[in-house]
């Protein structure tokens, strides 16, 4: 039996938009789908990046490096080490280096290794920057540029308080600090007058609590008599 066709050509049921409309939609319904899938499914922790750095060091003759701050080239010994918590070869010159110092918490630009009290004395901070404190309670430093106006260095890495001036944390102001350590002083040179003599080896003051008059000197040894300052006295 013949089959018969039609003489003209069927109609699509759809139209060409209605297509691209149904594709991005099946396209939008599966990537729902995933990730529906990717949020039901136990998370694995993504691994930190890794950034190593060559760990052997390289010599002073050895070609010039550039520095990651500046972006200069310049021979390797211009490069001295920054902090002693770097493991990775210098990148940093020694002119960005001072500059790097007037920073509170000065940090190595390579690895953000924060740079210990001995760092900083060991590249001349102290020199370079007279305004420099060590902090008395951790092994921090800082540039306190106020200076007398704010006497009171507040430490950034720990909040430890100290004085400017003298260097140590005391209470009152400096004023009342420099006359009780007059004070202080006057009183203790009274009483080494009073209660203590001087050995006639080493003029070193010594103060007698007991016992007989023969003395021997704890720093130079000698023996001497407590009453008239002889050396060799048995007689008192």
């Amino acid at each position: 039996m013949a089959t018969a066709y039609p003489s003209k050509p069927l109609k699509p049921t759809m139209s060409p938009l209605s297509v691209l409309h149904h594709l991005h939609t099946m396209k939008l319904l599966s990537w729902f789908s995933k990730l529906r899938r990717c949020a039901s499914s136990p998370r694995k922790p993504v691994p930190a990046p890794v950034v190593s750095f060559p760990t052997s060091p390289q010599s002073s003759d050895e070609g010039p490096r550039n520095c990651v701050v500046c972006m200069t080239d310049s021979p390797a010994d211009a490069f001295p080490p920054i902090t002693t918590l770097c493991t990775h070869i210098a990148h940093t010159c020694s002119n960005c280096i001072s500059k790097l110092l007037s920073y509170p918490l000065p940090r190595c630009p390579t690895c953000r290794a924060t740079l210990q009290r001995e760092d900083i004395e060991r590249l001349g901070t102290a020199e370079q920057h007279p305004d420099y404190r060590p902090c008395l309670k951790c092994p921090m430093g800082q540039i306190h540029t106020a200076r007398e106006r704010e006497p009171t260095v507040v430490c950034h890495a720990c909040g430890a308080k100290s004085c400017y001036q003298h260097m140590l944390n005391h209470p009152g102001s400096c004023a009342d600090f420099e006359k009780k350590q007059k004070k202080e002083a006057t009183a203790s040179r009274k009483y080494v007058q009073k209660r203590c003599k001087t050995c006639p080896g080493c003029n070193f003051d010594i103060e007698k609590t007991g016992g007989c008059n023969h003395i021997r000197c704890s720093k130079c040894g000698m023996g001497w008599c407590w009453r008239c300052r002889g050396v060799g006295c048995h007689r008192h």
